[in-house]
């Protein structure tokens, strides 16, 4: 009798273990999957294009508003962040992707045109080794609440076209351990002139802080569309990405 069973308890074991492979390799297939066709529908993000286009591969947004320039802002939800694209008069003039949990991944426009860059997994430093401390840095963040707290710009082509990148931290993507530090060192960097900062440790602890948002806006349109969401309805929005974030954890 024993010699029975042992031979069909390990065909059982066998057949669990055969069970939960096929159903991490399907999840995983799954996630792989979803991830592709929404890089993909981000690969089709472009300037100029119109509103009724974005609805079509995102979906209807989450929220809807006017900023104070009279541009229309709509949030979003993606797989894994949130894509907010502003329009003027039904065509988009700016747009903005953010990650919102770590260890996931996007891929966006490198400046340079010719590359990409992985968005959650590329540092400030891969992006560009320089730093331009005069125009590559927003720095209201650092002394009032704000959307966004930090941010470099660059000059990007994508074909023939020519547009400024932004690479910035916002307050609803993820973070990196590191960024209290460096935040300290680059107010230090504004308040005193830089006379008593650590250059050195600035762009050092740059090569490991990594940005969650990835934007780019027509030129004609930079002085109208603001990186920071300087909305009265800001509060509300905030509170509705971080309850789709503790809805997707669990």
């Amino acid at each position: 009798m024993k010699k029975i069973l042992k031979p069909i308890l390990l065909q059982s074991i066998a057949g669990i273990v055969t069970a939960v492979s096929i159903f991490i390799g399907s999840f995983i297939y799954g996630r792989i999957e979803v991830r592709n066709l929404e890089n993909q529908r981000l690969s089709g993000l472009y300037l100029s294009v119109s509103k009724e286009y974005i609805n079509e591969l995102f979906g209807i947004p989450f929220v809807s508003i006017k900023d104070l320039n009279g541009l229309s802002n709509d949030f979003y939800f993606l797989n894994n962040g949130v894509l907010r694209v502003v329009s003027d008069d039904g065509l988009v003039v700016a747009y903005f992707i953010t990650i919102d949990k770590q260890g996931d991944t996007i891929r966006v426009l490198s400046p340079d045109g010719m590359n990409s860059v992985v968005l959650g997994k590329a540092t400030y430093h891969s992006i560009s080794p320089e730093l331009d401390y005069g125009t590559s840095i927003v720095t209201e963040a650092l002394y009032k609440r704000s959307s966004v707290l930090y941010c470099e710009k660059y000059n990007g082509w994508r074909g023939t076209d020519f547009n400024p990148y932004y690479y910035a931290v916002f307050d609803y993507g993820f973070f990196n351990e590191n960024w209290d530090l460096f935040f300290d060192l680059w107010k230090q960097l504004k308040d005193e002139s830089g006379e008593s900062v650590d250059y050195d440790k600035l762009l050092n602890e740059r090569k490991s802080l990594k940005p969650n948002t990835f934007g780019t806006i027509d030129p004609e349109y930079e002085d109208k569309v603001k990186i920071d969401i300087d909305f009265d309805q800001w509060p509300n929005i905030s509170r509705i990405i971080e309850n789709r974030k503790v809805l997707s954890r669990r």
